[in-house]
């Protein structure tokens, strides 16, 4: 019982105080267990889809893929960490690589996991050759790596967008979304009525929404 409570534990004590929650920068560390434990959880995961083409379970082989597709993409995340491989002008670009591959490698994870357990699994199977997913996921697999890991500035307006849209980084996409110009008057109006923020909204009709659905 203890130890099925010391993570929450943890979390609680980091989340108490900010200054226990902070950073570790240990970028060779990273580098090393995450490359190396994602490359063979792929491995692992490639030859339970294997096993799966054998017996022609084809809602087995999407939980492999899945797992494959999640383990190879979280390696290009620590292969992609700055300052290993990535140096120089490339690793502020594979820092982009290494935010978008931790989201990325979880949705495509996430998608196949949907897929085995809904009806679409059976419809897939009667029109797609089991054997075909496997490489084509393969082949993505191969190419997301290939052009992350040899041409990371590739990936900076993508990994940008994807990032700023999931909140995972600040930024601009949208203007009726914010802007910088939203932003410097929601630090004005927050600083001088002494509140913790302030929300400006592109129309009168979007204030009134804001204040309509804050109430439901």
């Amino acid at each position: 019982m203890v130890i099925a409570l010391s993570p929450t534990a943890l979390l609680w004590w980091l989340l108490a105080d900010p200054a226990h929650n902070q950073p570790w920068v240990i970028k060779l560390e990273h580098f090393v267990i995450t490359s190396n434990v994602s490359i063979v959880a792929a491995f692992v995961g490639f030859l339970v889809a294997r096993a799966a083409l054998g017996v022609a379970h084809f809602r087995t082989l999407l939980v492999a893929l899945g797992f494959a597709s999640m383990a190879g993409i979280f390696a290009v995340h620590g292969l992609s960490t700055p300052d290993v491989l990535q140096q120089g002008d490339r690793a502020a670009a594979a820092s982009l690589v290494v935010g978008v591959s931790g989201q990325l490698s979880l949705a495509v994870a996430a998608l196949f996991f949907a897929v085995r357990y809904t009806a679409l699994a059976d419809w897939l199977e009667r029109r797609l050759e089991a054997r075909a997913l496997t490489l084509a996921t393969s082949v993505a697999l191969a190419g997301y790596a290939t052009v992350a890991l040899g041409w990371p500035a590739t990936f900076t307006g993508v990994a940008h967008w994807i990032l700023v849209q999931t909140g995972a980084q600040p930024g601009y996409i949208y203007t009726r979304d914010a802007n910088p110009n939203h932003t410097a008057l929601e630090e004005l109006i927050a600083g001088l009525e002494g509140a913790p923020a302030a929300l400006v909204t592109a129309s009168g009709m979007g204030a009134i929404a804001v204040a309509v659905l804050g109430l439901v």
